[in-house]
């Protein structure tokens, strides 16, 4: 499959949230939200009217980092977890068959070690480079929404025999032509803004809460 880098983004930010997560109160039977920037900017307690909830989003997290994490989650035996993970693996060219194994790894150590915890996985949304305005510093996450189709694919594919529910937000956020939809976009065309949050959040009221 080749050489591609692992790491996630932005590490040394990556260190830092984990040693916040150390320093919290430990609360279990709580819903968890694990992912990458995108999951992290959420105000979940507010779009899900439940100050419970626990936000493990990092910025630039990728399978890998997710994975090597996961104890620290596991350790929460969260009632819920949700996860959106993979963006960040398709901006480092990491093959989605390489992804997917990850994500089936990090579901078998969560059935084995938080057997209680009933895991949903959301769909990768798609990005839309003409809406760059402020530049995003990192570049490589554009242009690729055919590899955010084809690591959903796998996604679904997977659910039911390995026991997790797939909440498909694809459909809903892209455009005619597969990016993603302007109107839940922020200004780099990656993140999503009020309307979006809004909008992910009604699609788990009624499919997932």
């Amino acid at each position: 499959m080749g050489t591609f880098d692992s790491e996630p983004f932005a590490l040394d930010y990556h260190k830092s949230r984990l040693a916040a997560f150390k320093d919290e109160q430990i609360l279990r039977d709580k819903i968890v939200f694990a992912g990458c920037s995108i999951t992290e900017f959420g105000k979940w307690n507010e779009l899900l009217n439940d100050m419970g909830i626990i936000n493990r989003g990092i910025a630039g997290d990728n399978s890998f980092g997710l994975l090597n994490r996961i104890d620290d989650i596991i350790n929460l035996q969260p009632s819920k977890l949700f996860i959106s993970i993979g963006i960040n693996d398709i901006a480092k060219d990491i093959p989605a068959q390489v992804t997917i194994a990850n994500i089936l790894e990090l579901v078998k150590k969560l059935k084995k070690d938080s057997p209680k915890t009933k895991i949903l996985i959301h769909s990768i949304l798609p990005t839309n480079a003409s809406n760059r305005q402020n530049k995003y510093e990192v570049t490589t996450h554009y242009n690729k929404n055919d590899k955010v189709v084809e690591l959903n694919k796998l996604l679904e594919q997977n659910s039911q025999e390995n026991d997790f529910i797939f909440i498909d937000l694809y459909s809903s956020f892209k455009d005619k032509n597969g990016n993603l939809n302007l109107e839940f976009a922020d200004n780099d065309g990656l993140h999503l803004n009020a309307q979006g949050y809004i909008l992910w959040s009604d699609i788990l009221k009624r499919n997932a809460l």
